[in-house]
Order: C-alpha cells, then structure tokens, then sequence
C-alpha cells in the first residue's frame, strides 16, 4: 500500500511564492491528495512555495531536497513522487529520479507547460527517464503529442487542470475595463497587448494589469511602452482567492505565446467573464467553440481581437461567458489524477 506522496516542486528562480501558476496548483494537489487519504509531503527549495501550505517541507539546495527524499523512500519505499517541474534536462537530476525509482518508489513526472513537454522529449532526457517513470502528465494536447513521441503511449496521460468550483459569478453590465493579470515575463506577450491596445481608439475602455514580475528588464519595457497612454493603468497582482476584479471586468485578455494550462483562464471562466486569448494550446480548446474568441498572439492579429470584442454587446459577451462557465462547471475536480493514484495503490 502506497502510504506517502511526494511532491517534488524544483523551482530556482522565483522569489514570489504565491504568484506562479505552477505553486497555486501544487497546492491545490496536495490538498486533495490529503482529502483522499494519503500523507502529503512537499519538498521545495526556500523562497520557491508558501509557507502557508502544512505539507511544505523546505530544503537550502537540490542535492539536500534529494537526500531528504531518499529518507522519505526509505522509510516508505513504496510511496510515489510527484514531481511538479523538473529544473532541467540535466542528466544529474534524471539520475537522481532513477536512483529514488530502484529503491521502490513510483515516479510521476507533471509536464507543467508545452515548453517542458519538449525538455522532457529530448532524447537525453528522455531515454534516461522512460525506464524509471511510470506516468507523465501532460496539461493539453500538444504536449501530449510532444511525449507520445519519446515515451510510450501508456506512460502518458492527458490531466487538464481543473477548474475552480463555486466561484462568485459577476453580473452584467460589467464594470468598463478590459484585464491583463498575471506575471510579467516575455512568454506572457504583454507588450504585443500594448502595442495593439495603443492602436485601438477605445477611450470609453479602459486596460488594467495586474502584474509582478521577477524580470526588471522586461517589466520596465512594458511600462516604458504604456506612459503618456491614460488608457493604460497598473496595478499590483490582486490577493489570491479575490476574484472581484476579474468578475468586474468587461473582458479577460490573456496574448501568452505558450501556457499549459491557464489558472487566469480557468478562473475567468468560472465567474463567467469573457475571454480573448490566444490561439495556443493550453488555452484554445478551452474557449474555441462560442466560449470565447481565439486570436493569434501577434499585435495585428490581438488587434483585430480587441476591435472585434469592443464592438459586441452585452447580450453576446454574456452569452459566450455562460457557456465558458457550464464548461467550466463540468471540469471541476481532480478525478483523473486521484484515479490514477488509486490504481497505483492496488
């Protein structure tokens, strides 16, 4: 019987806790894990997850995150490892895996993004890791394509985030505002956002980011591309589990160039506000078919968007955001992975 898991976050460069997709769903895993009955430990680098969380166990390095996982297999050696983001495709932490595999524990390696899809496919990484991991989980189907090609088709499992349940829903008419929230890094395209809102003559709309950012370059040249744009308004990231401001705003705006699985998107379509996001993986088939509009994440093409959504109605924004949230109300728990946990007890 599998008595412990172990969740593994690698997370270096981040000095935020709270603001990352990937420590928010973290959390939100070992709570239901616990909820179901396992004993949940989570061992971190200092300054990568909350301290808030009671399974958070934190080490000062890698090497000692290993050591203390090896303790943890050796006093239950039939226990899983669930291994939130691995740093690299360096061999040294591959063959750490494979040592905590030959000592009995069973390896679960979390695909966080498309991008890591493909760190995990390169063969060096791959042909280490396909003979000690017994399942990858992949976020949406392109990274799911991307592993099929490196490990074999019944190690990897197709586990979508859940949504969020029993969120406040925002009436209409919403408030005057399109949103921007989240970090602000290149990958998120924040400055193709700007350079497209610039072009559209919306004085009546208003653009509010809500953002931090760990990269100074990138979030000075952002804020470099809004001044003397009174349209434009900054904001700090607003506090986790206060979702007034998204289910205020007219519309959610998310240009990001990859994503796994959105947290942003998942959270606006539960309170029901309408999304322009663009056509990538992670978020596309969540808002494709009258959930939402699809865009490629060029300025022109977010544009064109922006036009297109400034011009529609009450009546038809509300209509694509209600059918974004009977989506998203059907996506609600965790029963895929908790499934597989199962199976790997019996």
């Amino acid at each position: 019987m599998i008595k412990e898991i172990v969740i593994l976050i690698v997370w270096v460069d981040r000095t935020e806790p709270t603001i990352g997709g990937l420590q928010k769903r973290i959390s939100e895993i070992s709570f239901a894990v616990a909820r179901a009955g396992y004993k949940v430990v989570i061992v971190t680098l200092e300054g990568s997850h909350s301290s808030e969380n009671p399974f958070v166990e934190k080490v000062d390095s890698l090497e000692t995150g290993y050591q203390v996982i090896a303790s943890l297999v050796d006093k239950s050696p039939n226990c899983v490892i669930y291994v939130g983001r691995l740093i690299s495709p360096e061999t040294e932490h591959v063959r750490q895996l494979a040592l905590l595999a030959k000592l009995g524990a069973t390896i679960l390696v979390r695909a966080q993004s498309t991008r890591a899809a493909e760190i995990l496919s390169l063969p060096r990484c791959s042909r280490l890791l396909a003979p000690c991991v017994t399942s990858i989980h992949a976020l949406n189907q392109e990274s799911a394509k991307l592993l099929r090609m490196a490990y074999a088709e019944t190690q990897v499992k197709l586990i979508p985030n859940p949504f969020p349940r029993n969120l406040f829903v925002g009436g209409w008419p919403r408030d005057s505002y399109a949103m921007f929230a989240g970090r602000i890094v290149p990958s998120k395209n924040l400055h193709s956002l700007i350079y497209a809102w610039r072009l559209l003559s919306c004085s009546k709309t208003q653009l509010r980011i809500y953002g931090i950012s760990d990269d100074v370059s990138y979030y000075e040249y952002c804020k470099k591309l809004t001044k003397d744009c009174e349209s434009i308004k900054w904001y700090h990231p607003y506090k986790p589990n206060n979702f007034t401001p998204l289910s205020r705003a007219r519309f959610l705006v998310v240009p990001s160039l990859r994503e796994g699985h959105s947290n942003l998107v998942s959270e606006a379509m539960s309170v029901g506000t309408f999304i322009l996001g663009s056509r990538v993986s992670g978020i596309a088939e969540h808002i494709n078919n009258g959930r939402g509009m699809c865009v490629e994440p060029s300025s022109g093409d977010i544009f064109k968007g922006l036009r297109a959504v400034s011009v529609m109605q009450d009546d038809e924004l509300m209509r694509c955001a209600s059918a974004a949230k009977s989506y998203a109300d059907q996506h609600t728990t965790d029963l895929q992975l908790l499934d597989l946990l199962r199976q790997l007890r019996t």
